[in-house]
């Protein structure tokens, strides 16, 4: 039998153990089910979700609230935290989950940023990236590698253990980490401190391809402890992170596909790594974004196709929303334990919103923006992604393999309309008038022009508006 609930009664959280009225804010918890607590890395999957969506940010806002003020003495910034815990006060006694987890308050702050603009916020926040800035540093080796250790060394698939010394997908978050400080340390007029926090994440990218990318297998190892074996979380990051360099991403992300592949989508780990064999929905997230990232849509429209897919399959387990992990068998993975609506399993909502709808902000708050669809083999794709100017409205379609666009803009901003070369194969004309090939397209206060690289035409500095985009034959 199915639990059925339309949840348009007060009394519908008496069936999830919830007591009315103990969730002081807006929270966003890892699923309903079991956990029910605001996790860090979690919150980096459902915040995209939530920007591209509904729009409903003080959910991210408040979670991360939640998760600040509980950092430990020694720095680490909250990374799982019940929704009922009151707002804490530094230092909390509180114990620890992991070091890499504590890294994502530090990299969702900046998305949070990144779609709102709200540097008031991140002003507020920036004691604790500071604190937990200074306790990473303390766990780096010379070269500025982070480290892990037994006792810090916990990350998403907790069922492994922990990994120890120089892990790939750590970096890589640490990486991120410290680009995302110099985006912040501005926002919060530290900007004196940009400079440092860059040249920390320029010796992390140093490090990680002199010490963990395998020559022999032509992708980088899942850590210096485990030579030889493939992760799938750490070599999308560092494809998605711009860390490999540009002429052997789309080399690493093949090998990922030809090596970890099921019938039901990619394993996490390599065999040789005798971790437990599942498909996460969490590791495929990364790879799909790092897929669109390098332009390969037809592989990460396939891994959205074979991972998600298999969730939305009509059987007993079929819940409307994502589970939490799959077997080899294409059953959820850990049996009746599995969360079926589990939001860390969801990115392929914020994929598709920012890669085929091709929505994605440039500056904070959306004050310039790209509209970058990559259709593949979709016919059509239409939506509206939240800004704090007001939606930027999209919908594209294709016509004998030539692109149709409408973008709406809201005033207060201006961005870049990009086109896929495959999809433009002659002149190309906005709101009837031709603008590519010719480069030159408008003069005066509001001028715009085009440019190309070797896969999109871009019309840049185009300010808010109404446009309509056609490519002729």
């Amino acid at each position: 039998m199915f639990f059925q609930n339309s949840l348009e009664t007060a009394n519908a959280v008496n069936y999830f153990n919830l007591e009315q009225g103990t969730n002081v804010l807006p929270f966003v918890l890892d699923g309903a089910k079991r956990d029910r607590v605001v996790w860090g890395g979690d919150l980096s999957v459902e915040g995209p979700n939530i920007f591209y969506s509904t729009g409903a940010n003080d959910y991210i806002k408040d979670s991360l609230l939640l998760l600040g003020s509980y950092q430990l003495a020694d720095g680490e910034a909250g990374s799982n935290i019940a929704p009922t815990s009151p707002i804490g006060t530094f230092p909390e006694n509180v114990s620890s989950y992991s070091a890499p987890y504590s890294m994502y308050f530090v990299i969702n702050l900046a998305k949070y940023y990144l779609f709102t603009g709200d540097n008031v916020f991140v002003a507020q926040e920036w004691p604790v990236v500071e604190r937990e800035l200074l306790y990473l540093q303390g766990l780096t080796n010379s070269q500025g590698m982070f480290v892990s250790d037994s006792s810090d060394g916990l990350d998403w698939h907790y069922y492994d253990g922990p990994l120890t010394g120089m892990v790939t997908a750590y970096n890589a978050l640490y990486f991120e980490v410290l680009t995302d400080a110099a985006l912040l340390a501005k926002a919060a007029n530290h900007g004196n401190l940009a400079s440092g926090y860059q040249k920390e994440a320029a010796a992390v990218e140093t490090g990680i391809n002199s010490n963990l990318f395998n020559s022999a297998t032509g992708v980088y190892d899942l850590s210096s402890d485990l030579r030889g074996t493939i992760a799938q979380d750490g070599n999308s990051l560092a494809v998605l992170d711009d860390i490999a360099p540009a002429a052997k991403s789309s080399e690493i992300l093949t090998t990922l596909i030809s090596q970890l592949n099921t019938p039901y989508g990619p394993l996490s780990f390599s065999t040789n790594t005798n971790f437990a064999q599942y498909v996460s929905g969490f590791a495929s997230n990364m790879e799909v974004q790092a897929l669109f990232h390098i332009g390969d849509t037809g592989d990460a429209l396939n891994l959205i196709n074979t991972v998600w897919g298999e969730m939305i399959q009509a059987s007993p387990d079929y819940s409307g929303a994502d589970w939490e992990v799959i077997d080899l068998n294409g059953l959820p993975g850990f049996g009746a334990f599995t969360s079926l609506a589990h939001g860390w399993a969801s990115g392929a909502t914020s994929a598709l919103s920012g890669y085929v709808l091709g929505v994605r902000p440039v500056t904070p708050g959306f004050q310039t923006w790209i509209v970058q669809p990559q259709p593949g083999d979709l016919q059509w794709a239409e939506g509206q992604t939240p800004t704090p100017y007001g939606p930027i409205i999209v919908k594209w379609g294709q016509v004998s393999g030539r692109l149709i666009m409408e973008v709406d803009a809201p005033p207060g901003t201006s961005g870049t309309l990009a086109i896929p070369k495959s999809k433009a194969p002659g002149t190309v004309m906005l709101n009837g008038k031709p603008v590519w090939p010719s480069s030159a397209v408008a003069k005066g206060k509001n001028a715009y022009s085009a440019t190309s690289d070797a896969n999109f035409i871009y019309l840049n500095n185009v300010p808010a508006g109404q446009y309509r985009i056609e490519c002729e034959p």
